[in-house]
């Protein structure tokens, strides 16, 4: 995955934006929402078990939710996160596409 890097003078803890392009059959690691995020799809698409944001499409999810979501034709989105996620075992973000 790319990913556009936090400034260095950005505060911790400050709500940020991120555009992202992940390859096909791409996961995102389970992972838990510290607090509200909103994602706005480009290209391709990100599915989990509630289903589907495709280009277009427009997601949030509140704090508290918890999931695995993968890219499974690639994905390219914005996505704008008031903390960042907490992931369970250590991944930073993307795994590597199959």
């Amino acid at each position: 995955m790319q990913s556009s890097e936090p400034r260095a003078d950005e505060p911790p803890g400050r709500a940020n934006a991120r555009a992202a392009t992940s390859a096909p059959g791409a996961v995102v690691p389970l992972h838990e929402h510290t607090a509200l995020e909103q994602t706005f799809m480009l290209e391709g698409s990100l599915e989990d078990a509630e289903g589907a944001c495709r280009a277009g499409d427009f997601v949030w999810r509140p704090g508290g939710n918890i999931h695995v979501a993968h890219a499974p034709d690639g994905a390219t989105f914005l996505a704008i996160f008031n903390r960042p996620n907490r992931f369970f075992d250590g991944t930073r973000f993307f795994t590597a596409g199959s």
